[in-house]
């Protein structure tokens, strides 16, 4: 497969200062599990990556000792991902960039969508973090509304530091900044499932540990009360109706992401991504069909009613 047609997906990591972004972007370089990933940040010094990931650093960009690298964003924001994308496009899996802690996601989210950039990455997810041991009431004026612009831009709210928790954080946050509809999850330290991050269309998310987790430093979704359900069709789905059937279905369901055979012969990459439901040409794989994989809340969600649903569907 030519991987010059391959989009990369992009997350995004905001929060405000100290919620833990560098920790997040520690443990998924920690658990990165042979993907090559680019971390793009504002300033090595805020990053301050594990020294034993590194193997080498020059102007601009650190060499990482599991195949990954970490550049500086400099001058205009689409320049520098553009020149990332040219220089190292084809040895990537997944691109992460983390924001000021004072910055809007907003203008990342924005600048993903020139057209110079929509050929060679998309954007996945925005998750914000959030620190549960502060609360955010004092904050006013500008800040206060960059806060909300965070919160509102995430399609992850991660709720850092749980461990540290206040007393009457979460009715706080409840009823003073998050969405009715926000997708939230809990972590310690940042220990983020990274199935979450990195997942893809055509391998089953795992819910086992990987050879490099221990119970004591790496959550699963199993455990964050989440599960995973795929599906399979050798044959072609109906495009239209399937894109209304995904679009209906209820907020349990957190994410998906899948490849789609339409009955022209047309292959779909099909994700939810930053609350919108997104198509994208995909290359022909040997073994032609439909695979999609769902991830929600264990308790509401109902997956041999979604399985019926889809099949009902299947061509």
């Amino acid at each position: 497969m030519n991987s010059s047609f391959i989009s990369i997906g992009v997350t995004v990591i905001a929060g405000f200062l100290g919620t833990g972004k560098t920790t997040l972007i520690n443990h998924l370089l920690t658990h990165a599990d042979g993907r090559r990933l680019a971390i793009m940040v504002n300033d090595f010094g805020a990053l301050n990556i594990d020294r034993e990931l590194i193997s080498e650093e020059e102007e601009g960009l650190i060499s990482l000792s599991n195949g990954c690298v970490c550049c500086n964003l400099q001058g205009e924001l689409a320049s520098s991902i553009e020149g990332l994308l040219l220089s190292r496009g084809e040895q990537l899996d997944h691109v992460l960039i983390e924001c000021s802690g004072v910055s809007d996601p907003a203008r990342v989210v924005s600048v993903l969508g020139y057209p110079s950039l929509r050929r060679r990455c998309h954007l996945d997810a925005v998750m914000t973090l959030i620190d549960l041991s502060r609360s955010l009431e004092s904050t006013q004026g500008e800040l206060r509304a960059l806060l909300q612009s965070q919160i509102a831009s995430a399609d992850w709210l991660v709720l850092n530091k749980a461990d540290q928790a206040l007393p009457g954080i979460h009715a706080e946050l409840k009823e003073n900044w998050l969405l009715p509809n926000a997708r939230v999850i809990e972590t310690e330290q940042a220990r983020l499932p990274p199935e979450l991050v990195f997942w893809r269309s055509d391998a089953p998310v795992s819910l086992e540990p990987s050879a490099n987790d221990t119970i004591h430093d790496h959550t699963g979704i199993a455990e964050l009360g989440l599960s995973s359900h795929s599906f399979e069709h050798q044959g072609a789905m109906n495009g239209a109706e399937l894109s209304t059937l995904l679009q209906r279905l209820p907020g349990a369901i957190l994410r998906i992401k899948g490849v789609v055979q339409l009955e022209d012969g047309r292959q779909l990459e099909l994700q939810r991504a930053a609350g919108q439901l997104e198509t994208r040409p995909f290359p022909h794989r040997d073994t032609p069909g439909t695979r999609l994989v769902f991830i929600g809340q264990t308790a509401d969600c109902d997956w041999p009613a979604l399985d019926r649903d889809l099949q009902a569907l299947a061509r």
